[in-house]
């Protein structure tokens, strides 16, 4: 059996507002739109995939973050053995 295409495993990410800071203590800011919430995701090669859902789910972000256009705030994706983490 060969390594997926692609693999996701516990993908988030969160946007923050900018100069919002929490009642927890300066500078601490608190997560203010969940884009993409720990997505566990696996492709095996030659398999087509749709991603779909309705608007504001996170269709692009989860794409976005798939081709290191943004950079998830933790998880771990790899891409036909290309490994990219960041917990």
């Amino acid at each position: 059996m060969s390594s997926p295409a692609l693999q996701c495993r516990g993908v988030s990410k969160y946007f923050f507002k900018k100069g919002f800071f929490s009642s927890k203590g300066k500078g601490q800011k608190n997560p203010v739109t969940v884009a993409v919430a720990h997505i566990n995701l696996e492709v095996a090669r030659g398999e087509t995939l749709g991603v779909v859902g309705p608007n504001g789910s996170g269709k692009s972000t989860l794409i976005r973050l798939i081709s290191t256009l943004l950079y998830p705030d933790c998880g771990t994706i790899l891409v036909f053995g290309h490994f990219f983490s960041y917990d």
